[in-house]
Parts: C-alpha cells; sequence; structure tokens
C-alpha cells in the first residue's frame, strides 16, 4: 500500500483525485490545481486593489466632507466671536453704570452697619430684663400691693 496523506482542497479537485488515484496523470492534476489556484489568487489581489482604491476615493470624499465641516464650523465661530466682541464696550458701560450705581448703596450699608453694630446693648438688655421681672412679679397680688405702696409713697 502507498502511504497517503490527508489535504485540504475544492470539492471538485477532490473528485478529480479519487477518480485518478491509480492514473499516472495525478501530477497534471496537481499542476493543474496549482495553476487555478495561481489565477484564483491574483484574481482575488485585482479584488483587493480596487477596493484598496474604492477604499482611498471613499476616505478622499470623508476628508473633504470632514474639511467642510469644519471650516463651516470655524467660520460660524468667528462670526459670533466679531459680534459679541463689537457688543463688549456697550456691556461695559452698562455694568459700570450699574456699578457706579451700587458703590454709594454699598458704602451707606456699610455706615449703617457699623453704626449699629456699635450701640451698646448692654442697658437695653437690663431694662427688658428688669420690666420682665416687674412683669412676672405684677402676677403675684402680695408683690403687686407692695409695688402700689412704693409708687404712691415715691
Amino acid at each position: 500500500m502507498k502511504d497517503k496523506e490527508l489535504i485540504w482542497v475544492p470539492k471538485d479537485v477532490a473528485e478529480k483525485f479519487k477518480s485518478f488515484e491509480n492514473d499516472v496523470n495525478t501530477g497534471e492534476i496537481v499542476i493543474e490545481f496549482m495553476e487555478k489556484s495561481k489565477k484564483d489568487i491574483g484574481k482575488a489581489l485585482e479584488a483587493l486593489d480596487d477596493d484598496v482604491l474604492v477604499f482611498k476615493a471613499w476616505s478622499v470624499k470623508v476628508k473633504k466632507a470632514y474639511k467642510e465641516a469644519l471650516d463651516a464650523q470655524l467660520s460660524s465661530c468667528y462670526k459670533l466671536f466679531e459680534e459679541t466682541d463689537s457688543q463688549i464696550p456697550s456691556i461695559r458701560k452698562e455694568v459700570d453704570k450699574v456699578k457706579n450705581t451700587l458703590d454709594p448703596l454699598k458704602k451707606e450699608l456699610d455706615d449703617i452697619e457699623k453704626i449699629l453694630s456699635s450701640i451698646n446693648t448692654y442697658k437695653m438688655d437690663r431694662l427688658l430684663e428688669t420690666i420682665s421681672l416687674i412683669s412676672r412679679a405684677l402676677q403675684d397680688e402680695s408683690i403687686k400691693e407692695v409695688l402700689k405702696i412704693l409708687i404712691n409713697n415715691t
């Protein structure tokens, strides 16, 4: 029995191998298969070259569209900047007006705060405590009578 080897080939070639298994033309079949494979690889490379050209053309198209979109966006940004840049002086004037109006008010509020913080509230606190104490004392009838006598005799 001859040595055999397992190979991966298309079905039609495998059928030819089987039909010529004992035939001397096996070498010719292999050469024919190799030639066909070589042609197939050549066709695949040509198709790949075509695909590369299509991809390059598409890339150029995408690049051009991106550049156009970018240029449009930049143009919009520059236009917006020019519009707002021309308005800055008038906006500054309005801000200065408001600031000049608020500065005197701030000074007056600072003066009022200073005056209020300088008030001595200790005496007022003592007066309120005394009034509260008298108010509680007036709830008791006996103290109320004593206070009437004191007030009437002074």
